[in-house]
């Protein structure tokens, strides 16, 4: 979370002066996430990973009963569906290709702003959307949608 905080705040100015793109990213399931970003509401701080909440949980769990014990005294089997509920997943789906780099298809926009990449790097990406904001064409705002 604080890459991606840290790319947009490298070129929010210029996101944000372009106003076809911006119409493209609020259509996005990810909108909720740039417009908060955008109003100042994520911070470095808030975007740093910590993991202390799911260490303690794994700490209860007892790979011996295959249970948790919170300390009620009662141990708990919990199914997938509960996981899935307590944090907001899904638990069904339809079942995605297999995307290794053997399997992988082409696409244009990888080919496009990629070609010759052997890894996509941070520095890459940020190459990448310095050329796509520079793309005047239609197409320029709808692949900075696309990167986000």
């Amino acid at each position: 979370m604080l890459t991606f905080q840290t790319t947009l705040s490298n070129i929010k100015d210029r996101l944000n002066a372009n106003k076809q793109a911006l119409r493209h990213r609020a259509k996005t399931p990810f909108w909720n996430l740039i417009s908060a970003y955008r109003d100042g509401y994520l911070t470095n701080t808030n975007c740093k990973k910590s993991n202390y909440d799911i260490l303690r949980l794994i700490n209860t769990y007892n790979p011996e009963t295959k249970k948790f014990n919170f300390g009620a005294g009662n141990d708990y089997a919990i199914t997938s569906q509960a996981v899935a509920d307590i944090f907001g997943l899904p638990n069904h789906g339809k079942q995605l290709p297999n995307t290794t780099t053997s399997t992988r298809p082409k696409l244009d926009f990888v080919n496009k702003y990629f070609m010759g990449v052997e890894k996509i790097t941070k520095t890459e990406i940020d190459r990448f959307m310095d050329k796509a904001l520079e793309d005047e064409t239609p197409q320029g705002p709808m692949d900075v949608t696309r990167y986000q």
